[in-house]
């Protein structure tokens, strides 16, 4: 398949509709069988696909000495079908996100996998969060995945761009002391759980969302959307944050 009928064919034409309308460009006036030939499509589907392609405004039906002729549109006429789809799905957006909004009754979950699902969701937690974002977990463990330089050259600097600030309860290591020490510049309060606590696993609640990020072993990923569900460990965050030190 040529590249030019890959570009007609993402304006929304069939593979057929694009080669046919290739060949009624390089042919001009002419009939059925010649348009076959041309295209390699079958004469009776050329038929058919000719009465869409006139109902589209692309192509022409005239009659020459008898005979029934077909010609092509001018190909301008594609990026008018094209910008006229583009503003049929412009109307249609009031309806879509009407229905992409969540309910209460009914949360959205997506599910992610290896290191970039780790971090889409806590690229996700910047885009979507209000002014706090509250984490929870073994971030020592999740840093090993997403790696300090992502943290430092792209988490960090975006919600410091955005001007969200993050409590951190977190297993202690003598890496997260280290981390510790740049709160103040980072827009961040980190506190340390009780050594009885012992997970591999982390969780990020932000707005009406929790995103919940497995092991390393696992590399698994969730983002729930659910004002009942991030209400709810937002109140677990709370009571185990005094907790921490």
């Amino acid at each position: 398949m040529s590249n030019l009928s890959q570009t007609i064919q993402a304006l929304g034409l069939s593979e057929n509709e694009s080669k046919i309308y290739l060949a009624l460009i390089e042919l001009g006036v002419t009939n059925i069988a010649k348009v076959s030939q041309k295209a390699d499509v079958k004469r009776t589907s050329c038929y058919i696909i000719l009465e869409t392609m006139i109902q589209k405004g692309i192509v022409n039906k005239t009659v020459v000495k008898g005979k029934q002729q077909y010609i092509a549109q001018e190909p301008e006429k594609l990026l008018r079908l094209s910008e006229e789809k583009l503003e049929s799905l412009k109307k249609s957006m009031p309806v879509l996100k009407s229905m992409f909004n969540l309910s209460e009754t009914k949360p959205r979950i997506q599910y992610y996998e290896g290191r970039q699902g780790y971090i889409n969701i806590c690229d996700d937690s910047v885009k979507r969060s209000d002014k706090e974002i509250l984490f929870i977990g073994n971030l020592a463990n999740l840093e090993e995945v997403i790696t300090y330089d992502y943290d430092n050259e792209v988490y960090i600097p975006a919600r410091l761009a955005a001007g969200k600030t993050i409590r951190i309860a977190a297993l202690e290591t003598p890496e997260m002391k280290n981390f510790r020490e740049n709160d103040d510049k980072n827009l961040r309060t980190t506190r340390f759980l009780p050594e009885q606590f012992k997970f591999d696993a982390s969780m990020l609640i932000y707005g009406d969302t929790i995103g919940i990020i497995s092991s390393e072993k696992e590399l698994m990923g969730l983002i729930i959307d659910s004002k009942p569900i991030a209400q709810m460990a937002r109140s677990m965050f709370e009571l185990i944050w005094p907790l921490a030190a």
